[in-house]
């Protein structure tokens, strides 16, 4: 009995405490150190963060697809690196130079009949605790080349981002090759067995949480209540739009291998954000 009239009690202070208007409990935080809109905007900040960095990287798909090379490489920080298998590139313009005479000839674009496409998807992004970095596990899969030399390859990215004067850029692309062939002849694995890509998380809860507790109170913001309603609506409209993609893409799903579906919708869970 004691504890039931007690759940009741709490019961009834949460629901007192969300009846209070927005704007009154606002009020009351400003005379604490840390008010509820700076907490909202650092909270509003961390969750734009990981589409920021999956916006960045669906960029250098875009750019990698039509030649914009020097577009792609500024993407990468100044002292940005990658790895594309066995080769090694250190820097912005060196990466810049390495995509311009490996993919398009010595020039801006693609030569005639080739294609650069990379279908980078399924991230599994992590934002760090003070949110100033991220990391993230691509699947990549790729159309290269064309006529006699048109290719198939595919693998793994383990990539990292910072957040460079205020704007996320790729610190390390490191793309892990898996299996691949050319078209004609039908793709295999690379190796076998394939080697196992390292994560960059330590356990399946780590994987499962794209933003940790940030670390000390949140820092003083001049954003408006207003203005982050807007961010939270951006948020939002991308949200349900991935979720409608993934609809659409569910009823073309066979019967046979509707079972997936579960694990599918995992994966969509984690895009969404």
């Amino acid at each position: 009995m004691v504890t039931r009239r007690k759940t009741l009690q709490l019961a009834c202070v949460c629901v007192a405490l969300s009846a209070t208007p927005l704007a009154l409990r606002v009020a009351r935080a400003a005379d604490s150190p840390v008010s509820t809109v700076d907490t909202l905007a650092r909270n509003v900040e961390r969750a734009e963060a990981i589409r920021a960095v999956k916006n960045l990287q669906y960029a250098y798909s875009q750019y990698a697809q039509f030649g914009r090379w020097a577009d792609l490489g500024a993407l990468f920080t100044e002292d940005g690196q990658a790895i594309y298998g066995n080769d090694e590139i250190k820097g912005r313009a060196a990466i810049t130079q390495y995509h311009t005479s490996t993919f398009g000839g010595g020039k801006a674009g693609l030569p005639p009949g080739v294609l650069n496409s990379h279908f980078v998807d399924v991230p599994l992004v992590n934002l760090s605790a003070d949110g100033n970095s991220a990391k993230a596990r691509w699947y990549g899969f790729s159309m290269l080349g064309g006529g006699a030399t048109a290719r198939w390859d595919s693998g793994t990215f383990q990539n990292e981002y910072v957040k460079d004067d205020g704007v996320w850029k790729i610190s390390r692309l490191h793309y892990y090759p898996q299996f691949g062939g050319l078209v004609e002849k039908g793709w295999e694995a690379y190796s076998n067995p394939l080697p196992r890509v390292p994560y960059h998380f330590k356990s399946e809860d780590e994987s499962g949480t794209p933003i940790p507790p940030p670390v000390g109170p949140a820092p003083k913001t001049t954003a408006t209540l207003g203005s982050l309603e807007q961010r939270i609506d951006t948020l939002n409209a991308a949200k349900e739009f991935f979720f409608l993609l993934a609809m659409s893409v569910a009823s073309q799903i066979p019967c046979h291998i509707a079972t997936s579906w579960p694990a599918m919708m995992r994966l969509v869970s984690r895009d969404v954000i």
